[in-house]
């Protein structure tokens, strides 16, 4: 028997999809205000109600003519299979205006060129350095912590693609063209703003959304300690083996350190960051997740471990 997405009520006859997260709901939850769509606030918007009368309108002139009209308005949202599946864009109001995440339709290469983004805005010293010194080495670091970066994004994305599925979630990684200019004019300014793409997640509720980016924060910190406390203790040992793979866990170490940065845009309260997933669903959550995040920042402030003390 089919169940209520939102309270898990056995439902009898027919349920109400909802047309903005594909999602069965019993009566008592229908509508998406009711339900915590994740789309609600398309659903408040004059602009889809317009599509939606524009749609009704083509389907009983389908349904009277027998002939197939094409859509002619743009999709703004995407459905929970859409999501991931092929590339798809999805249309946001920010503070610049309409703008448009890409999601390409291997999620995993999307996380991966997300993280390879990270990896090479935090390598750019040692890649500007290895072109002016014409130096191999500097460039081969500089190309290690760009696959180090797609490999911690790749990490991040399966821990939180497995939160996500055990509530019936769609997450995807979608690359922001217009963050990555300001990731890239911020960088060489003072303060880097990562913001080049996003954690996207639909379907499920303000509780397992929440769920799923806890996760995700949970993951950065937990790749900070990893290149902050576990990976230095392998580096001496790992000499003794190979130098070409002591190197590697020198840049592995190091890149996975800048995590915590990742954490800290991640948890800002707003839009479809985590931080405002958790801040929606539990504030003390939040609190404790921010204060984490701030310890990390501030023991990588106070002590931070460059390559050459590394190896």
């Amino acid at each position: 028997m089919a169940k209520c997405f939102h309270c898990g009520e056995v439902l009898e006859g027919y349920p109400f999809v909802c047309k903005l997260c594909n999602e069965a709901h019993c009566g008592k939850h229908r509508l998406p205000e009711l339900h915590e769509c994740i789309n609600v606030a398309v659903y408040r918007d004059t602009s889809y109600r317009t599509t939606q009368q524009q749609k009704n309108l083509e389907m009983k002139m389908i349904k009277s003519s027998g002939s197939y009209l094409p859509e002619t308005s743009s999709r703004q949202y995407m459905s929970t299979s859409q999501l991931g599946g092929t590339h798809t864009t999805l249309k946001m109001q920010g503070f610049f205006g309409e703008q448009t995440i890409h999601f390409l339709g291997n999620p995993h290469q999307a996380a991966f060129l997300g993280g390879m983004i990270f990896g090479m805005v935090l390598a750019s010293t040692f890649l500007f350095a290895g072109f002016l010194q014409q130096s191999i080495i500097l460039l081969l670091i500089a190309s290690g912590m760009t696959l180090a970066g797609g490999l911690g994004f790749e990490i991040l994305y399966l821990l939180r693609k497995q939160t996500a599925q055990q509530y019936g979630i769609t997450t995807a990684f979608g690359i922001w063209p217009l963050g990555i200019a300001i990731t890239l004019i911020t960088h060489l300014i003072a303060f880097t703003f990562y913001t080049f793409g996003f954690f996207y997640d639909q379907g499920g509720n303000v509780r397992t959304r929440a769920y799923t980016a806890m996760m995700g924060i949970g993951s950065s910190l937990g790749l900070w300690l990893v290149g902050r406390y576990l990976l230095p203790l392998l580096i001496l040992p790992a000499a003794g083996i190979s130098i070409y793979l002591s190197i590697f866990l020198g840049i592995l170490s190091l890149t996975f350190q800048q995590f915590v940065w990742w954490a800290l845009l991640e948890l800002l309260p707003w839009g479809i960051l985590d931080g405002k997933k958790i801040m929606d669903y539990n504030g003390w959550y939040y609190a404790v997740f921010l204060l984490a995040a701030i310890f990390c920042f501030y023991e990588q402030l106070v002590n931070p471990l460059s390559l050459s003390g590394l190896l």
